[in-house]
């Protein structure tokens, strides 16, 4: 009986005496909280047990958290073949106090540091990983309560770097937990040890948190160079991933829109294994084998001389890769869109057809080889193309469009309202006004055909030189025959009374009726009196006059304006029917090549030659009066 009482109240009387101690190894009446940072006056020291600790875990040493330092597209994640570590632990040196005491930690002629300590998951070592040497900041001083007590402890980051193959044989093969949609993912438990011993605890020792919970660590296999290059650029593990904006990965379904001027960030996934490619592909250019020298592909089209201005630091990321799990270093490449003589054919081919935007893909590559295959795509599921912008709407496309539309308005408006382009050394039409001039037409059209497509192009291309010489020759031409055409008719001062004008310009509209109705009685009793038997030569020509006067003031328009760009005397002249030609068919070839190639087209002096041979033998037929 004596002996089971003893045997009952000895470990009781244990455990009252270690209890103010707090040895890990008595039982704890709540659990530990970290409370507070730094040296507090209300602390004690943390008290060395006065009984030695069985195994690491029942030392008073705690794992409350880890990290991977490195930015991760999913930031719970961790490379399994590249795993980067940083591990939080309080209390480490109750742990290496016990390891030296025990003469566990590896040799028993110095006393256990911190660099002894080894990465445990899932309680399994990993053998030979050792934190690396602690930085600034790396050590703080905390304070934490147990039982109502509260105790100074050195917390610390052991920043551990693993970079193996997954396989390896000190990869721990223990799982807890598989971790669902993600590809060959295991959670696994952190914590720290010493070699060929148990692990301390994990948990976390935040008030507000649970405990300490499992991290996810990606098993895939890391990429890595094979003997084997493929054919083809499209068989690599190498693609455009998508664009970076504001430091993170375009998820958005609607296109960014960049145009000229302004800069992207595309992320590019495994460019060593496009790189190793290229160089197959031609070994005498190794050299130039590299991240700098690739260029931008914008709709299959290289851009010469548009290289990355900016090259991000490799980082890995989880990918997956003609069927195949892996992580791949990923890289973020800068480019800035801009146009220069070297890249000038190739915006050209891409501007062209323009509209306000428009859906292409985004690659990357070498100028003389394919590109990378890419995610950056139009129309093809939810992957998000680039939306190139060509016409930019801002402040100064809008006044410039605004001046353009106004020019030709106020330009239609005086050229049916006055003079400006009417011949003034003409007889009037019947209506009143002067014919309109060819020579004077044929300057408005091209002055104003390259205008508007000067500013066009500028708006577009941003390029200010783009009038070649072969349309200063066309419009030397307009200018020369308009000039040849006034200085004919101040020679000849044409005074020919044989058109009649029965109204004029401001005649109100009711008036022209009455006097056209009037004209056509007139008529009709001349027709008359003439069928009658009459033979008078001057009524005959009277009713001629009358006749085309009639014929003139019934026209529309636009056949008045083409009449008078086509007659004379009533006739339409094959001298000024070729000018009108010629000017037309090389206004469409101007026209489609603006359209075509966004740029000017360059006439041969052929075809200028050509159009000038025109406008002299015009200007050499014009209509004179008799005996000039």
């Amino acid at each position: 009986m004596g002996n089971s009482v003893r045997a009952l109240l000895i470990p009781a009387l244990l455990g009252i005496l270690a209890g103010p101690h707090l040895t890990a190894r008595a039982p704890q009446l709540e659990r530990p909280v970290l409370v507070g940072q730094g040296d507090e006056v209300d602390a004690s020291q943390w008290p060395s047990p006065k009984s030695q600790p069985k195994t690491a875990a029942d030392t008073d040493c705690w794992v409350t958290a880890a990290s991977n330092p490195d930015y991760a597209p999913d930031p719970d994640v961790f490379s399994g073949s590249d795993l980067k570590l940083d591990v939080t632990v309080v209390n480490l040196e109750a742990l290496l106090q016990w390891a030296s005491s025990s003469n566990v930690a590896g040799t028993s002629a110095r006393q256990a540091a911190v660099g002894d300590v080894v990465l445990y998951l899932n309680g399994t070592e990993v053998r030979n990983l050792h934190p690396m040497r602690e930085q600034s900041g790396d050590v703080t001083h905390r304070v934490l309560m147990l039982n109502g007590k509260r105790f100074r402890v050195i917390q610390r980051i052991l920043h551990f770097h693993f970079d193996r193959a997954p396989l390896s044989s000190a990869w721990p093969q223990g799982i807890v937990e598989p971790v669902p949609d993600k590809w060959d993912a295991v959670k696994m438990i952190v914590s720290v040890g010493l070699p060929k011993l148990k692990s301390v605890r994990s948990e976390s020792l935040d008030p507000n948190d649970n405990p300490a919970s499992p991290i996810t660590v990606d098993m895939r296999p890391r990429w890595r160079p094979s003997d084997r290059i493929p054919e083809y650029a499209s068989e690599l593990d190498a693609w455009v991933n998508g664009f970076i904006v504001d430091g993170s990965s375009y998820v958005s379904p609607i296109p960014p829109t960049y145009g000229l001027g302004q800069s992207i960030v595309i992320q590019f996934n495994n460019p060593q294994a496009y790189i190793q490619w290229a160089t197959s592909k031609d070994k005498t250019k190794t050299q130039d084998r590299t991240v700098a020298n690739l260029v931008l592909f914008v709709d299959g089209h290289p851009i010469p001389g548009l290289h990355p201005g900016s090259l991000g630091q490799p980082s890995d990321t989880p990918a997956r890769s003609q069927n195949r799990q892996l992580i791949v270093p990923a890289q973020q490449l800068e480019f800035r869109l801009k146009r220069t003589l070297e890249s000038n054919e190739a915006w050209s081919a891409l501007l062209n057809r323009p509209s306000f935007t428009r859906d292409v893909a985004v690659s990357i590559g070498f100028e003389d080889l394919a590109p990378a295959i890419t995610n950056i795509l139009p129309r093809q599921n939810d992957l998000v193309p680039m939306r190139l912008q060509i016409i930019p709407v801002n402040l100064w496309s809008v006044i410039g469009a605004i001046l353009v539309v106004a020019s030709f308005v106020l330009f239609f408006v005086l050229a049916a309202k006055s003079d400006l382009i009417r011949d003034t050394g003409a007889p009037a039409r019947a209506d009143g006004w002067k014919p309109f001039s060819l020579a004077r037409t044929q300057m408005a059209f091209w002055f104003f055909l390259v205008f508007s497509t000067y500013f066009f192009i500028f708006v577009v291309t941003g390029d200010k030189d783009t009038i070649p010489v072969s349309v200063l020759g066309l419009i030397g031409v307009s200018a020369a025959t308009a000039v040849g055409s006034a200085l004919v008719d101040a020679a000849a001062r044409r005074d020919d009374d044989s058109r009649l004008t029965i109204v004029g310009p401001s005649t109100p509209i009711a008036s022209r009726r009455e006097e056209v109705k009037r004209l056509e009685v007139e008529q009709s009793n001349l027709s008359a009196e003439l069928a009658a038997g009459g033979d008078d030569s001057t009524k005959q020509e009277h009713l001629k006059t009358i006749r085309r006067a009639l014929r003139s003031i019934r026209r529309s328009s636009v056949e008045k304006f083409a009449f008078d760009l086509l007659a004379e005397n009533e006739t339409i002249a094959f001298h000024r029917f070729q000018i009108c030609v010629w000017t037309l068919l090389l206004g469409i070839i101007f026209m489609k090549d603006v359209w075509d190639k966004l740029a000017m087209p360059e006439f041969s002096t052929t075809l200028v030659g050509l159009m000038g041979i025109s406008s002299g033998t015009y200007v050499a037929l014009k209509e004179r009066p008799a005996g000039k």
